[in-house]
Order: structure tokens, then C-alpha cells, then sequence
């Protein structure tokens, strides 16, 4: 699926709230954070666009829209497939493999 297409679907069940479980929503082990860096962007002097939490180990790491996508790197290398966001008010959590929002944070987690 194309990255405009992600987004599209993306954009599309966070406005509708139509989240749906997928194979991988037992995995989840972190919640929320309240982080306010990405970390690698900071180390190499680059900005963000917005943050991203494993929620399997916590790492952090910015959004698909920046221009580093460390979030989706850390899920490449890893295998951990979901990210929740970091963002102030954003309650959703990310599937990268069903590329769909397959959770709210809320009752979701073994916080």
C-alpha cells in the first residue's frame, strides 16, 4: 500500500473512530508516554513532526510524516508492529503490518 493510501486510511478511522483489533493488539505493553523528543532527531540535529511509542518496549521515535519515520524504522528492525501516539490527545495505536488503527489506549494496556 502506498504511503498516501496509509494516510488516506489513516486519516479516514481516526476520524471515524473505526478501529479495529487485528492479530497483534495482544502484544501491546506500553501506554501512554509523555515524552516530548525523539531522541534519534535530536542526536543528529533534525526536527520531528510529530511522536511515536513502541507499544511493545516504549522506544520512541518521530511520525511517518517526518522526515526521519524513526518510529517506523524501530518496527522494521525489530519486528514490534505497534506504535500508539505520543501526542497530547491522540489516543490511538497503530498497526504497521494491517497498516489500520487497531486500538484506543484506554483499558488496552498492562500499564
Amino acid at each position: 500500500m502506498s504511503r498516501l493510501a496509509q494516510n488516506v486510511r489513516f486519516a479516514w478511522q481516526r476520524a471515524t473512530g473505526s478501529e479495529r483489533p487485528c492479530d497483534h493488539v495482544d502484544q501491546i505493553r506500553v501506554g501512554p508516554t509523555d515524552a516530548m523528543s525523539c531522541p534519534a532527531c535530536v542526536a543528529s540535529g533534525d526536527s520531528w513532526r510529530a511522536l511515536r511509542v513502541c507499544a511493545i518496549c516504549g522506544e520512541i521515535g518521530c511520525c511517518d510524516s517526518s522526515k526521519n519515520r524513526h518510529a517506523h524504522r524501530h518496527a522494521e528492525g525489530c519486528g514490534h508492529l505497534l506504535v500508539r501516539s505520543a501526542e497530547a490527545g491522540e489516543d490511538w495505536v497503530w498497526c504497521y503490518a494491517d497498516a489500520r488503527i487497531v486500538a484506543r489506549s484506554e483499558g488496552r494496556t498492562s500499564e
